[in-house]
């Protein structure tokens, strides 16, 4: 039996940092690895960390296993660490110094390389347009915009939202009657204004409170999901942060200036007058309410409530992980009962994950088909029939199919 050919460590890149990262859901600590070039986080566990302490450019496999002191079989650490070494590869996070190591990557670019066709439709179903690089800006401002942090102020807030409730229980078939307002041509205008200001708000209450925790906001722009604009803000730099809590923060902070707004709203419908600045104070306080609740808080979508979500059950990276569980316990009540599953996580966790899983599901077949309806009937029915089907075929059949495939093998 021939022996494993000698595998060598690349050099990692000198620009990486790894930072602490916060602890996964059994409580064990965990680590992030941050690339500065390409603006992105890739979370390690506590004895990858060992051996990246351990690592050295040219030494063996061998030898990094004697130095970490790992505790496993020679041929199990020599797989794991050719697994390592290919991610590491892959994800552009090795320094190569061998003369074929540009023709590899020039390969594998090619390869990662979507056809002209998968990238209109893959840009049709979402794309961002960056505008503004709003850093310099965010830090400029915060000293201004701190006061809206302070404990009292929320308090405030929260009297004027009591108080503007009070007031419009007051008037409240007043305040039902103004809905007939949205539906003119005026009425839409001032829906579309008060849309904007409410979103541009939101956004800067994600920036603002990324920054005030020592994090970058590199862009803010427009993001385009089945060609239905939305404003968006990267920060993606808060995964540098170790704790929870204000990640959870910069997450809900949106949402926060939101239901912010719709308080003070109410409280200023019940004295202006009819109007201009009424209707828009309505739509402010009922939109509020309405887009933060049923929408920004959805856990299902990747909005502000998935990552409030991810972040209250202590789970990184929560879709593809509950997803795996997901179809893994699909699996072992349909054909194989004794298939592991994917990660060795408590009982509890694994319920819950296999339960988000399969609701996210049933959200996303009903979501994604209501899309797709909408989007034939307001294209002319050539361009719907095709926009049905390419949703309906991406969002809905081909995971369905990958899956049966999978099911076949189990069978």
């Amino acid at each position: 039996m021939n022996a494993a050919p000698l595998l060598t460590l690349p050099a990692l890149r000198a620009d990486l940092e790894i930072l602490a990262g916060t602890p996964d859901a059994s409580g064990t600590p965990t680590f992030v690895v941050y690339d500065p070039l390409q603006h992105r986080y890739f979370q390690i566990d506590r004895d990858t960390r060992k051996l990246f302490s351990h690592w050295r450019a040219g030494i063996s496999v061998e030898e990094l296993a004697l130095a970490a002191g790992a505790h496993v079989s020679a041929a199990a650490f020599h797989a794991d660490m050719a697994r390592l070494i290919q991610f590491l590869r892959a994800n552009n996070l090795t320094s190569e110094d061998r003369p074929d190591a540009w023709r590899e990557l020039h390969d594998k670019a090619r390869r990662s390389e979507k056809p002209l066709l998968g990238r209109l439709l893959g840009g049709y179903l979402f794309f961002r347009m960056p505008l503004l690089r709003p850093q310099r800006m965010l830090e400029t401002l915060l000293p201004y915009v701190n006061f809206l942090f302070a404990r009292q102020t929320i308090v405030v807030v929260g009297l004027i939202g009591l108080a503007g409730l009070y007031l419009v229980s007051r008037q409240w078939d007043l305040f039902v009657g103004s809905f007939e307002a949205v539906f003119s041509l005026r009425g839409s205008l001032h829906l579309l204004a008060s849309l904007a200001l409410v979103k541009i708000a939101h956004e800067l209450g994600h920036a603002f409170t990324a920054v005030r925790y020592g994090c970058r906001v590199p862009t803010m722009g427009v993001a385009f999901m089945v060609l239905v604009p939305m404003l968006y803000t990267d920060v993606t730099d808060a995964w540098r942060l170790p704790s929870r809590r204000q990640r959870m923060l910069i997450s809900a902070a949106g949402v926060a200036v939101e239901l912010g707004l719709s308080m003070i709203a109410t409280f200023l419908w019940a004295f202006l007058p009819e109007g201009a600045g009424r209707d828009i104070a309505f739509m402010i306080a009922t939109g509020g309410w309405i887009m933060s609740l049923g929408f920004n808080l959805n856990p299902f979508m990747k909005f502000d409530g998935y990552y409030i979500f991810s972040e209250v059950l202590g789970i990184d990276n929560l879709q593809p992980r509950s997803f795996a569980f997901g179809r893994w316990k699909l699996r072992q009540l349909l054909f194989a009962p004794r298939l592991p599953a994917p990660e060795d996580l408590p009982r509890a966790t694994r319920s819950v994950l296999v339960a988000y899983a399969w609701a996210t599901w049933l959200f996303r077949l009903i979501a994604f088909t209501g899309i797709a309806i909408l989007a034939y009937s307001y294209a002319f029915k050539l361009l719907g029939i095709v926009l049905f089907a390419v949703e309906i075929w991406l969002l809905v059949v081909r995971p369905i199919v990958r899956e049966i495939k999978e099911w076949t093998e189990l069978a």
